[in-house]
C-alpha cells in the first residue's frame, strides 16, 4: 500500500485543483436563436440574405425559403413557385429580386412571384451552388455542371477554356476590379477579362493553397480575399500571396463553411466546430464560441452580417442564432465554482475579478481561469455579500452570516461578534484612505473598524442606542467632505460625521425631511457631489446639499424597486432594478434628460439585479451581479443603432385581405398592398398591418400613425400594437401613414403611407348633387314663382281691396253728405228755430232731439256694414218727420212692413234706402199742387228684401225740367249709392243688389210718380 499513497495523493491533488482552477468556459454571449418552434421552416439553414425591405431570408434544405421581420417567420415552397425547397445559396439583385439557387434550378421572386430559369431559358435542372453579383449587374452562377452567367434575361454557359463544362464548382465571388473568382473541388480560379477575352488563373495547393476543396469565398477588408476550404482551415489571398490559418493557429475546426470580414480586421469563421472569431485588436486573439457560449448548434454553416449590423449565423439542426452585439457577456454557472445568484462583484489592483456567488465562498477570475475559495482553503462556505478592497490591498468579504473575512494575498483573517462586530450578517463594506473599514450589518448597525497596532483593529460599534436610524443598513457611502451616509433599511438615512478624535455626530433623515421612501437600498455620489439613493418602492433620492429631489416611475423610471446604482466612465448614472438595468442622463436640475433601458430583449437576459452587486473595472466595463449571471456590459461594443424601416404589410377590407377581395386584385411588390384603391361608400371597415423592421431588437418597436383627412393631422399614442383600425369612414380620400421608433427612442424620419379613395353613393356624386341641386332649385323656382304670382295676384287683390273700401269710405262720406245736405240741415234748423220763434219750445225740443238722434243715428250707422232692417225704418222716419216740419207737413211718409218679416233679424246695408226717399222729396213733391204721399214697403220674396220706394210726384220728366241742382243733386245720390252697392257687392261677395226705377203714369198717360224698387239679398 506503501507504494501507491503517493500516486493517490498525486490525484487527488490533481482532482482538488481541478475543484479549485476552471478554465473561463462559462462566458455566454447574448445570441438569438430561432428554430422551427419560433417559425423557421426547417432548422438547418445554408444561406442567408437581406431583402430591400430589411427582412431576412432564409434557405433551408427541405423547408424552402423562410422570411423574417424581426416578429414573424413566413415560409414558400414549391407551392408558391419555387422550383425546390432544398436552397443551397440566396442573392439579391441590383432590383432588389432575390435569386434563389437549389438542388432543381434556379428561381426569381419579384417580391409577387417566382419565375424558374427552366432550359428554355438556358439553365434547366441543375444543382447551383452559389451566386455571385458583377459590377455589371449581371448574376454568376456555380453549378455542379460549370459555370453560368445571365446575359439579357437569359443564362449561357461560361467556360472559357473549354474544360469546366463537367467540373463542380462551390462558390462565386466578383471583386472589385471585375474579377470573377470560383471555388471548386479542384482548387480557385480567378477569370479576368482582358478586350473582351477571358483569362483564367488555376490555384492549389502547389500555389499555396491549405487543401483544394473550396467551400466559400469572401472578401476581405483591405481588397484581399478569405478563401475557405474542406479539411484545411482557411487561406487569405493578397497580393499574390497566400496566408494558412488552421486549427493549430486558433481555428475551431479546420473544415470551414463560410466567414465575412466585418471590418478593422475582425473576422468571423463559421467552422464544423462552431465559430471563431478573429479580432487583431486583441492580440490576434481567436476566440471560439459553440453551443457553450449560447450558439444554436456547432455546426455553423453561413453567416451574414444585415444593415442593422447584426450577425446571423445558419447552422445545421439549430436553426439560426443572431448576434446583435457584443454588449452584453453573461458568465454562466459553473457547478461547484461559479454559481447562478452573483452577489457581490469586485475588481482587484491586479485586474482579477473577484465574485460572490450562490455556490458559497468567492470565485476570482484572472481572464483565463476561475479559482474558488472556500472552506477548503481556510475561508468560509457561507455566500458572499459584499466585497471591498482598502488601502493596503486587502481584500475584505462580508458574509451573510459568518462575519468578515480579511484576505492579504496569502491567508485568511476572521472577524466576528466574537471579535467584537454587533452582527455576522455583513450587507456593505466601505473602506477609507485612512485604512478604517466600516461595515453595514443587518441587526448590529455600523462596525467600524479602526486599524491599530500590530496589524490589528480596534472595533467601534454604531447602533440605534447612539442615535443611528435603524440597526439594518443597506448601503454606505463618504461624501466629499467626508461624512458618512448611511442607508437603512427602514428607517430612512443617517448622516456620520467623525471628528478627529474619533468622536462623532449622527442626524437622521426620515419622510419627515423630504424622503419618499425610508426604505435605502444603494447609494453614489455623483460628478456634482450630489449624493444618490436607490429605494426600494420609490425609485431615486436625490440629495444635494439643501433638500431631498425624487425621480421615480412617473418620471420615466421603468422600475422604483432599485436594487444597485453606479456611475460609468463618463458619470453617467445606471442603475439595476428588478427589470433589468437602465443609463440615466440627469440634467443639472436633477430631472432624467434620457434614458436607456436594457433588459432581456437588448441583451440583458439576467433582469433582475442583486442589490450593490455593480462595479466598474479599469476597461470602463460595467459589471452587474444577477439571479441568473454576472453580466458585464461594455460600451465600446454598443453600436449606434439605426431607425427601424417602417411599411405597410398589408391591409384588411372588414375582416378579408384585400388581396383576396375584388379590390385587390393588382398589388404592390413584397408588400400586398393594391396599385390604386377606390371602395365604394358601403366597404369602409379598413384595417392596416404595420411592421418597423429593426432586427437588432425588434421587440422594442414602437409604433403611432395617422390618417389623414380623418385623424385631424394628430399621430395616434406610441403602441407597440402593430394594427390600426378604421371603421365608418365616411367618403374621402385618406392617405395612412406610420412611423416606427427603436429601443432608444429614435424615429424614422420619413412615415410609410399609402393612400386610398372610399368613393360616395350616388347621392353624394358630383353630377348627382348637381342635378338635385338643379331640380331642387327649378322646384324652389317653381314655388317661389308660382308663390310671388300667389303674392302678386294677393297684392293686386290687396290694393283692390283698399282701393275699394278707399272708395267705399268715400262713397259713404259722399252719401254722408248727401244724407246731410245743406238744404236739409238748413231747413230743419229754421224750423225748429221757427217753433222757437213761435213759443212752441216744447215741439222744438221734440224735433231738435230727433234731428240729434238722426245725426248720431247716420254717423254710427256710417260705420257699418251692415244694420239691422229696424234700424233702418227708424232712421228713416225720422228723417221723413224732419223733412215735414221743414216742409210746412206737405207730404204723408208711411213705411209698410210685409207679413214674415222679422225688422230685428234682418240686416242691409246702411244708409240704402234713405237716398231713394230723400229723391222721392226733393223732386216728386217739390213740384205737385196739394198734399204728397211717399210709401216705403218692404216684402220678402225667397232670399231677397223687396223694397218699394214709391211716390205721387210729378214724375222724372216734370222733374227734369225744375232746377239743375235739384237735378246734380238726384244725379249724384243715384250714382252714389250704386257705387256703393257695386263695391259692397265684390268686398263681401254677396249677391248683387238690383234697383229699378219706374215712372208711374194715369189712365191718361199722364205721370202721377215715381216707383224705386230695391232687391236686397238680406243677411240674417
Amino acid at each position: 500500500m506503501k507504494k501507491h499513497s503517493l500516486p493517490i495523493r498525486s490525484v487527488l491533488f490533481f482532482l482538488l485543483w481541478l475543484l479549485v482552477f476552471v478554465t473561463a468556459a462559462a462566458q455566454q454571449y447574448t445570441f438569438r436563436n430561432y428554430s422551427v418552434d419560433d417559425g423557421l421552416a426547417q432548422s438547418q439553414v445554408y444561406t442567408m440574405c437581406e431583402d430591400n425591405t430589411g427582412s431576412m431570408w432564409f434557405g433551408t434544405r427541405g423547408g424552402g425559403l423562410s422570411r423574417f421581420d424581426g416578429i414573424d417567420f413566413k415560409s414558400y415552397t414549391v407551392q408558391e413557385g419555387l422550383v425546390s425547397n432544398y436552397i443551397r445559396c440566396l442573392l439579391k439583385d441590383a432590383a432588389g429580386n432575390l435569386w434563389i439557387g437549389t438542388d432543381n434550378g434556379l428561381s426569381v421572386y419579384n417580391g409577387k412571384v417566382f419565375t424558374t430559369y427552366t432550359a428554355a431559358k438556358g439553365l434547366g435542372d441543375v444543382v447551383i451552388n452559389d451566386l455571385a453579383l458583377d459590377k455589371e449587374g449581371e448574376i454568376w452562377i456555380a453549378t455542379e455542371k460549370g459555370i453560368y452567367h445571365t446575359q439579357k434575361n437569359r443564362v449561357i454557359a461560361f467556360n472559357p477554356e473549354n474544360n469546366l463544362a463537367a467540373e463542380r464548382f462551390n462558390c462565386m465571388l466578383a471583386d472589385a476590379a471585375g474579377n470573377i473568382w470560383a471555388g471548386s473541388d479542384r482548387g480557385l480560379y480567378c477569370f479576368s477579362k482582358e478586350k473582351n477575352n477571358w483569362h483564367t488563373e488555376h490555384f492549389t495547393e502547389k500555389e499555396g493553397l491549405p487543401n483544394p476543396i473550396i467551400t466559400a469565398l469572401s472578401l476581405r477588408d483591405d481588397g484581399g480575399i478569405w478563401i475557405c476550404t474542406y479539411g484545411g482551415g482557411v487561406a487569405a489571398y493578397y497580393r499574390n500571396t497566400f496566408l494558412s490559418i488552421n486549427k493549430s493557429g486558433g481555428l475551431a475546426s479546420n473544415t470551414v463553411f463560410d466567414c465575412t470580414d466585418v471590418g478593422e480586421g475582425v473576422v468571423w469563421f463559421c467552422t464544423a466546430s462552431g465559430i471563431t472569431k478573429y479580432d487583431p485588436s486583441k492580440g490576434n486573439s481567436y476566440t471560439q464560441i459553440t453551443e457553450t457560449e449560447g450558439l444554436a448548434k456547432n455546426v455553423v454553416m453561413c453567416v451574414f452580417k444585415d444593415s442593422f449590423g447584426n450577425l446571423w449565423f445558419g447552422t445545421s439542426g439549430g436553426g439560426v442564432s443572431r448576434l446583435s452585439s457584443e454588449r452584453f457577456i453573461h458568465y454562466t454557472a459553473i457547478k461547484g465554482v461559479f454559481g447562478t445568484w452573483v452577489y457581490s462583484i469586485l475588481q482587484d489592483r491586479d485586474d482579477v475579478m473577484w465574485f460572490g456567488t450562490s455556490e458559497g465562498g468567492v470565485t476570482t477570475y484572472d481572464g483565463v481561469f476561475y479559482k474558488r475559495f472556500s472552506e477548503r482553503n481556510g475561508f468560509t462556505a457561507s455566500k458572499i455579500k459584499c466585497i471591498a478592497q482598502d488601502v493596503q490591498g486587502n481584500i475584505w468579504l462580508g458574509t451573510i452570516s459568518d462575519g468578515v473575512y480579511m484576505y492579504n494575498g496569502k491567508t485568511f483573517r476572521h472577524f466576528n461578534n466574537r471579535n467584537g462586530l454587533s452582527s455576522n450578517f455583513i450587507n456593505y463594506i466601505l473602506t477609507d484612505s485612512s485604512g478604517r473599514v466600516l461595515l453595514a450589518t443587518a441587526g448590529g448597525g455600523i462596525s467600524c473598524l479602526l486599524p491599530s497596532k500590530n496589524n490589528t483593529y480596534a472595533v467601534k460599534n454604531i447602533r440605534p442606542r447612539e442615535g443611528l436610524a435603524d440597526d439594518r443598513i443597506n448601503t454606505l457611502v463618504a461624501d466629499r467632505a467626508g461624512n458618512i451616509w448611511a442607508g437603512a433599511a427602514g428607517n430612512g438615512i443617517s448622516k456620520i460625521r467623525f471628528a478627529e478624535d474619533g468622536s462623532y455626530t449622527i442626524k437622521n433623515y426620515s419622510r419627515q425631511d423630504g424622503l419618499t421612501s425610508n426604505a435605502i437600498r444603494c447609494a453614489v455620489i455623483d460628478r456634482d457631489g450630489d449624493i444618490l439613493f436607490g429605494t426600494a418602492d420609490a425609485g431615486l433620492i436625490i440629495y444635494n446639499g439643501t433638500k431631498f429631489i425624487s425621480i421615480s416611475k412617473v418620471d420615466g423610471l421603468p422600475s422604483n424597486n432599485i436594487y444597485s446604482c453606479i456611475l460609468d466612465a463618463n458619470k453617467n448614472l445606471w442603475i439595476g432594478t428588478d427589470k433589468g438595468i437602465d443609463c440615466i442622463y440627469l440634467t443639472a436640475e436633477n430631472k432624467i434628460g434620457a434614458i436607456r433601458h436594457y433588459g432581456k430583449p437588448e441583451g440583458f437576459t439576467g433582469i433582475e439585479t442583486i442589490q450593490n452587486a455593480v462595479w466598474l473595472d479599469k476597461r470602463t466595463n460595467l459589471w452587474f451581479g444577477t439571479v441568473k449571471s454576472a453580466t458585464v456590459y461594455n460600451p465600446g461594443a454598443d453600436r449606434e443603432l439605426k431607425t427601424p424601416r417602417v411599411h405597410i404589410a398589408g391591409m384588411h377590407l372588414f375582416f378579408d385581405r384585400i388581396e383576396e377581395t375584388a379590390y385587390g386584385k393588382k398589388t404592390r411588390a413584397w408588400y400586398p398592398l393594391p396599385d390604386s384603391l377606390v371602395l365604394p361608400y358601403d366597404q369602409n371597415h379598413i384595417s392596416f398591418d404595420v411592421i418597423g423592421i429593426e432586427q437588432s431588437n425588434p421587440e422594442s418597436v414602437r409604433y403611432r400613425w395617422m390618417l389623414e383627412g380623418f385623424d385631424k393631422n394628430e399621430w395616434s399614442p406610441i403602441t407597440a400594437k402593430r394594427e390600426a383600425v378604421y371603421s365608418n369612414l365616411p367618403p374621402g380620400t385618406y392617405t395612412f401613414k406610420v412611423k416606427a421608433m427603436n429601443e432608444r427612442g429614435e424615429w424614422n424620419e420619413i412615415p410609410a403611407e399609402y393612400t386610398f379613395t372610399i368613393r360616395p353613393p350616388f347621392w353624394q356624386t358630383w353630377w348627382f348633387i348637381l342635378a338635385a341641386s338643379i331640380l331642387v332649385i327649378g322646384i324652389v323656382w317653381f314655388f317661389a314663382a308660382s308663390a310671388l304670382r300667389k303674392l302678386k295676384k294677393e297684392n293686386v287683390q290687396e290694393k283692390q281691396r283698399l282701393e275699394a273700401e278707399r272708395t267705399l269710405i268715400e262713397l259713404e262720406q259722399k252719401a254722408l253728405r248727401l244724407q246731410m245736405n245743406p238744404h236739409f240741415l238748413f231747413n230743419c234748423l229754421n224750423s225748429i228755430k221757427g217753433l222757437i220763434a213761435e213759443d212752441k219750445p216744447e215741439q222744438a225740443k221734440i224735433y231738435l232731439s230727433k234731428f240729434a238722434k238722426l245725426m248720431r243715428s247716420i254717423l254710427d250707422h256710417s260705420m257699418e256694414a251692415f244694420i239691422t232692417l229696424e234700424n233702418e225704418i227708424t232712421g228713416l222716419q225720422m228723417y221723413a218727420e224732419l223733412e215735414k216740419l221743414s216742409r210746412d207737413d206737405a207730404f204723408d211718409f208711411s213705411i209698410a212692413i210685409g207679413a214674415g218679416i222679422d225688422p230685428s233679424f234682418i240686416e242691409i246695408p246702411p244708409m240704402l234706402i234713405q237716398p231713394f226717399v230723400e229723391n222721392a222729396i226733393l223732386h216728386g213733391m217739390a213740384g205737385k199742387a196739394g198734399r204728397g204721399r211717399i210709401t216705403v214697403s218692404f216684402t220678402q220674396q225667397e232670399n231677397y228684401l223687396h223694397c218699394v220706394i214709391e211716390d205721387d210726384g210729378v214724375g222724372r220728366t216734370k222733374a227734369a225740367e225744375m232746377k239743375q241742382d235739384f237735378m246734380q243733386h238726384k244725379s249724384a245720390a243715384i250714382t252714389v249709392t250704386q257705387e256703393r252697392l257695386n263695391i259692397l257687392n265684390k268686398k263681401l261677395n254677396l249677391e248683387a243688389i238690383k234697383i229699378t226705377v219706374e215712372d208711374l203714369t194715369d189712365v191718361q198717360q199722364k205721370p202721377c210718380g215715381t216707383r224705386v224698387t230695391v232687391l236686397i239679398p238680406f243677411q240674417q
